[in-house]
């Protein structure tokens, strides 16, 4: 399929992806095996071109999350996540929106363990910080610009 590769608009401009992170809950804080269980709704938006849809003056439409796999979809992952988990009931909680101004947007339930130092040791006057970072697997800064904001 054609939408399967990366939308490039602009030669020599990186391509922006804006996402979004819903913290849902926090599910576990492990001192002992160090990480922390989160889970959380990620949305992420970006234009793509070549993409128009029959909306019959809709904003967007929404399609099911089976046909992502013949559209382009951003590598997102997790640095140094131990275990991601997709919450699963008969549908995978997802959707793929395509919206008249050719901008797509993914969005995803997903659950994940992340590495993470946590000491505990001044309770209850400690402070944790748990950096997670999101980054595109096979493409760099110069291909891809993720813009992200967190929502709790």
């Amino acid at each position: 399929d054609v939408y399967k590769r990366q939308p490039v608009h602009k030669q020599d401009k990186p391509l922006d992806i804006n996402f979004t992170i819903n913290l849902r809950n926090i599910l576990e804080v492990n001192e002992v095996a160090q990480f922390i269980s989160i889970e959380t709704s990620i949305r992420m938006f970006w234009k793509d071109w070549r993409v128009n849809a029959e909306l019959d003056g809709k904003e967007y439409i929404t399609l099911n999350p089976k046909e992502a796999k013949h559209f382009w979809i951003p590598d997102l992952f997790i640095d140094r996540s131990k275990e991601v988990r997709v919450p699963t009931y008969f549908v995978k909680p997802a959707s793929l929106r395509i919206y008249d101004d050719q901008n797509l947007r993914y969005s995803s339930r997903i659950n994940f363990d992340v590495a993470c130092s946590i000491d505990f040791h001044k309770f209850p006057m400690d402070e944790q910080l748990c950096e997670i970072k999101f980054e595109s697997f096979g493409h760099t800064y110069k291909q891809i610009n993720l813009k992200r904001k967190l929502i709790l």
